[in-house]
């Protein structure tokens, strides 16, 4: 299936180089092997319109192209914790699948990058994968997302090692620099914001703006939050809200997305940056046209710059 990421230069991104096995620091989060973890799903909603015809997924995700429905609890399993890895099983209404975590902050370092700027532009990355299946297919209903929203990509587990912390506050700085994107006829605003308070680590991002690139031209607004626990590594809790509204080649399309997950009696703060804003332009905008997704992000970070 086709799945779109927006940093397209990090091209180590699932290459794990032998030498940061070799190192002997420890990354190692405080949980131990046996512990188990149980998540709510709040909401998973996704609503796609292409001019009469809408497609809705209300309450229920997807993980390894399965379906699932939010009345239905998560269930994270500690199966082995070493230096560099976390194995661990996910399980929901009797499903289970093994996965593996990393843990050392240079590997993750990409990992988060690319994590970040997916989040960032959550529905610009999903309207996107929409309007090429419904080209292919003819339909809403055959694509990636057909299922729900998707929740594979999520880190259930951090490094406790003050280098991870430092290398999640760069990844911040990166994305809401305005010299890191190649959107030149572009009134967009990115903020970011890292929050150490009370053991727990508060991480939120945000993007508004009108793109018109090339003929084409879109509004998107979007908003994620994570919430870490900065002693054991455990994630707390994940909200991402978002909308979509533009045209590719006459092909008019809106895409709202709404996830929220939470660590089982653990709330969510409200989003302290997100804002809903509505397009000034309404349906006018559906006379002009949806920026591709090469856009955003084009810059990623090198070694000593």
């Amino acid at each position: 299936m086709r799945k779109f990421l927006f940093c397209f230069l990090i091209f180590n991104l699932f290459f794990i180089n032998s030498s940061l096995i070799s190192e002997s620091t420890i990354y190692s989060p405080n949980v131990e092997n046996g512990q188990s973890f149980t998540y709510e799903i709040i909401s998973s909603s996704l609503d796609v319109t292409h001019k009469r015809e809408q497609y809705i997924k209300d309450e229920v995700f997807q993980y390894n192209l399965q379906q699932f429905s939010i009345s239905n609890p998560i269930s994270i399993s500690v199966v082995n914790v070493s230096d560099l890895v976390i194995n661990y099983t996910l399980s929901c209404q009797g499903s289970n699948f093994s996965r593996l975590s990393p843990l050392n902050p240079t590997m993750l370092d990409s990992y988060m990058s690319t994590y970040f700027n997916n989040l960032l532009f959550y529905p610009v990355s999903i309207a996107d994968n929409f309007y090429y299946d419904y080209i292919e297919y003819g339909n809403f209903s055959s694509g990636y997302y057909a299922t729900g929203l998707q929740l594979d990509d999520t880190f259930f587990f951090l490094s406790t090692n003050n280098t991870m912390w430092t290398l999640l506050q760069e990844n911040l700085a990166f994305i809401e620099s305005e010299d890191n994107y190649n959107l030149d006829d572009v009134d967009f605003e990115v903020e970011t914001s890292y929050l150490d308070s009370n053991g727990l680590i508060y991480i939120e991002g945000w993007f508004s703006g009108v793109i018109d690139y090339n003929k084409v031209r879109a509004f998107a607004n979007n908003g994620f939050q994570l919430v870490f626990n900065k002693t054991s590594g455990l994630l707390y809790g994940v909200r991402i809200k978002g909308s979509y509204d533009g045209v590719y080649e006459n092909f008019g399309l809106t895409c709202h997305t709404e996830f929220h997950m939470e660590l089982l009696n653990y709330d969510l703060p409200d989003f302290s940056l997100y804002d809903h804003v509505t397009p000034v332009f309404g349906s006018y905008m559906f006379y002009f046209g949806l920026v591709l997704i090469p856009i955003i992000i084009i810059r990623k970070k090198c070694a000593g710059n």
